[in-house]
């Protein structure tokens, strides 16, 4: 009773089809060996009739569990409605065999996991040793070599549908991972909402794609006919379908710091750098954005008490004179030296509605050595899609943290797993011909109104 109950709730949530069978079958903690001896724990759901016989295997390998949420949220809608569900908790999490280390093993792991059972890899791996090496290597270290599969995109010849978000921290690879399916005319598509990574939203199109297009596929069939990149316009608040990413007609423009605080197209005049300084005890935070942490809030938040800060600059432009579309990669270029040698630079883009709310859109960073002599640092942001609406503001802000999204910056130079000394820094971002700071925009302004320019003369804050 009691989940027929939960079955119909879902239902609702998710906004499923109604199921073929709410009589389930679990047979739980299922061995499955690997190769080097560890034996991982799986639950396989199936309906009762047949128990599964013939049907298509969705595998789910996570480190969060194989009951409660996961077995609601995930493992009944499937196996309610045409698959067979082998959930599978990954190495060193809830009974599975091995150390958390997550993505170290995962290849080797699911593709084990095949041979041992039919279905599809997915998820993470083992234990404890894994945030330290987060912190000790650093994204060329070669340690994460042997994580880095992209090479092998390219040969996957299944049909592939990804589900992200504009906040999820998956979100440049999958992204990159679909230009490369795309590049090599595979049959590929994609659905980016305006979600971070633990978004019920993410679940309810998930579970949907797998209904309409994995299991159509399974079954020899075809899905649903619908473009292969299908975005949610922030902004607009809207879905749109493109053919491809990143979709054509959306060219870059350069947007440059200015002096007094403005973001203009013009290349700055001859101008003082602006300063600030960044403390790490007292380290800039993050606001909103992608976030992973449970009971954090992520996405698109009210960023006006960040920009108060005094480690926090900021540049925008004046109103915009009609509608401005930015949907691709995003990036930027900030001539930058600091006081000390070893410094981060972060930069985000914002929209600042008419009432002067300032909502964040994406972000990124990147840590600088040799920071005290003075260079170019090149920021690559997360993609987005987002409308700028007439009468609003592009606003860029430039700081040296976002934390604890990424880690501080000690400024010593020392490893940041076993950093013991913190030392501010007096950083300076230039705006001037020989150090054009911008941001770059892949943009296109609503043609309804062709003489007008797409923001006012007279940039204001």
């Amino acid at each position: 009773m009691k989940s027929n109950l939960s079955s119909r709730l879902i239902r609702r949530i998710l906004r499923l089809p109604a199921p073929s069978t709410r009589d389930l079958a679990v047979q739980r903690d299922m061995p499955v060996p690997m190769r080097d001896g560890a034996v991982l724990l799986a639950d396989r759901w199936a309906p009762r009739s047949g128990e599964g016989d013939g049907l298509p295997t969705a595998l789910v390998r996570i480190p969060y569990g194989r009951t409660g949420v996961i077995a609601t949220m995930v493992a009944r809608p499937l196996a309610e409605r045409g698959f067979q569900v082998l959930v599978q908790s990954t190495r060193g999490t809830f009974g599975s065999g091995g150390a958390f280390d997550p993505l170290r093993c995962e290849r080797e792991d699911g593709l084990d996991t095949l041979e041992w059972g039919q279905a599809d890899v997915a998820a993470i791996g083992r234990h404890s040793d894994y945030f330290q090496a987060c912190l000790a290597h650093d994204a060329e270290s070669p340690y994460w070599k042997v994580l880095d599969h992209s090479h092998r995109v390219p040969d996957i010849s299944v049909p592939v549908s990804s589900v992200g978000g504009w906040y999820d921290i998956f979100l440049p690879g999958q992204l990159r991972d679909h230009q490369a399916l795309q590049a090599a005319g595979r049959h590929a598509r994609i659905t980016i909402g305006p979600w971070p990574h633990a978004s019920l939203h993410v679940t309810a199109t998930a579970t949907a794609e797998a209904l309409d297009f994995g299991l159509a596929h399974a079954r020899g069939e075809k899905p649903e006919d619908r473009a292969p990149v299908r975005l949610f316009v922030m902004g607009e608040e809207a879905w749109r379908d493109f053919s491809s990413w990143p979709p054509p007609g959306y060219p870059s423009q350069r947007f440059h710091l200015q002096p007094g605080g403005a973001l203009a197209a013009d290349v700055p005049g001859e101008s003082e750098p602006d300063g600030y300084r960044y403390d790490p005890g007292d380290p800039t935070p993050a606001v909103g954005g992608v976030r992973m942490a449970m009971g954090v809030q992520a996405g698109r938040v009210d960023n006006t008490e960040l920009e108060a800060r005094p480690d926090v600059l900021t540049s925008t432009t004046g109103e915009l004179a009609r509608d401005a579309e930015v949907i691709g990669e995003i990036s930027a270029e900030i001539w930058f030296r600091s006081s000390l040698p070893y410094a981060d630079v972060f930069v985000r883009l914002r929209d600042v509605d008419a009432q002067g709310r300032s909502t964040n859109v994406c972000d990124g960073l990147i840590s600088l050595t040799g920071a005290d002599q003075t260079s170019c640092a090149t920021v690559r942001l997360w993609p987005t899609a987002y409308r700028f609406k007439r009468g609003h503001r592009i606003r860029v802000q430039v700081s040296s943290g976002a934390f604890p999204r990424y880690d501080r910056n000690p400024g010593t130079g020392e490893p940041r797993a076993t950093a013991a000394t913190l030392r501010a820094a007096d950083q300076e971002v230039f705006h001037d011909p020989a150090h054009p700071s911008a941001v770059i925009l892949p943009i296109r302004q609503d043609r309804t109104d062709p003489e007008a320019p797409p923001v006012s003369p007279s940039p204001d804050r």
